[in-house]
């Protein structure tokens, strides 16, 4: 209530500020972004998810070392008369960006920089949650996929398919004397058939086609 205008003031503001310190003290202020009243965008989101995913990762790195050095030691002592000891090890705490990850690996298979092997198929089936390989197809050659080429409208890209192939020089230079011989024996025929007049009128429409 406020007191000097004695009226009842809106509490809504004071349980939304509350409520937003609440998250930020438990570093998950991402989920209120796009909540009424707040503005944020999807790249900030994941980013501050991904921080609160490093922060852990990096709690739980710590934990499971302290588990290491004390708990499995003196359980292995206790039991076991050795100097290696196992450890534990902490899982993967966020789930692996799909898009991400196969943009990644495909870019470094084509650029040639990795080799994918079975272990890397099992791995990314593991990850899209996919069944395990099969063993019939483990140890297979695999042969890269070329990419195809860019579509539009749904349309397939023809500009390959048109694209005219260059021709040799030599092949030019036959086309060339080729078209000169047909020349020369239109011109003799048409001196035997309609005389020498016929001929030069000939010869003065291939020019004027020519020049056109």
């Amino acid at each position: 209530m406020d007191m000097q205008a004695n009226t009842t003031a809106d509490p809504k503001e004071s349980i939304a500020h509350h409520d937003r310190q609440i998250l930020k003290n438990m570093q998950v202020q991402y989920i209120d972004i796009g909540a009424a009243g707040s503005s944020g965008s999807f790249s900030a989101s994941t980013d501050q998810r991904r921080l609160l995913e490093q922060q852990d990762q990096a709690i739980a790195a710590q934990i499971v070392s302290k588990i290491n050095e004390k708990a499995i030691k003196m359980l292995i002592d206790m039991n076991f008369n050795v100097t290696d000891y196992p450890k534990w090890k902490v899982g993967r705490v966020g789930d692996e960006n799909v898009q991400e990850l196969s943009e990644a690996v495909a870019k470094m298979v084509t650029a040639g920089l990795i080799t994918p092997t079975d272990d890397d198929e099992e791995h990314t089936r593991k990850v899209l949650h996919f069944p395990e390989m099969p063993d019939d197809i483990k140890e297979q050659e695999r042969t890269p996929v070329k990419a195809q080429p860019k579509t539009t409208d749904g349309q397939p890209d023809k500009t390959e398919e048109t694209k005219k192939p260059e021709v040799p020089d030599e092949d030019k230079l036959e086309a060339s004397a080729l078209i000169n011989t047909a020349v020369q024996l239109r011109q003799a025929i048409t001196d035997r058939l309609y005389g020498s007049s016929a001929a030069a009128l000939g010869q003065s429409r291939t020019h004027t086609g020519n020049s056109g």
